[in-house]
């Protein structure tokens, strides 16, 4: 009786650990698992991306924008991988992350914005640009003239 007391109590200590680490999920984490399901399917990465945003940038909602980035992923070509480029914090629980995609035709920018109001990360925001090419060059410019 007492080793079934045991085992009970030590199964209830592993689940509750298992849920704790689980609300600590690290940025890192919930990027990692995101260009995880990016390399099987462009459309489940933006559903898990998307499951706490409704509406992204004013009136678009995330139906279009996935059907945006759907359409972009496809005329793209090879998939060959991610890097991040930019990392910034606004103290413990604002953090933005950008990353470059890498397909074959061209480069895609990823931001995000999580943010963490108690002890779970979450995506709050994010968009996909292919903007910047442009932004690079006019940087160029821009330094040449200083």
């Amino acid at each position: 009786m007492k080793r079934q007391i045991n085992l009970v109590v030590l199964i209830m200590l592993i689940l509750l650990s298992s849920n704790s680490l689980k609300a600590q999920t690290t940025t890192d984490e919930i990027i990692d698992e995101y260009f995880k399901l990016y390399e099987k399917s462009p459309e489940e990465a933006f559903d898990f991306l998307s499951k706490d945003i409704k509406v992204i940038r004013g009136q678009e909602t995330t139906e279009n924008l996935k059907k945006q980035i759907l359409f972009a992923a496809n005329q793209s070509g090879v998939y060959y991988g991610y890097e991040k480029i930019i990392e910034k914090s606004l103290g413990n629980s604002l953090k933005l992350l950008s990353f470059l995609i890498k397909y074959e035709k061209e480069v895609v920018r990823l931001t995000t914005i999580l943010y963490k109001p108690a002890d779970k990360w979450k995506v709050i925001e994010y968009h996909f640009d292919v903007s910047l090419l442009k932004e690079l060059k006019e940087s160029a410019n821009l330094n040449s003239l200083q």
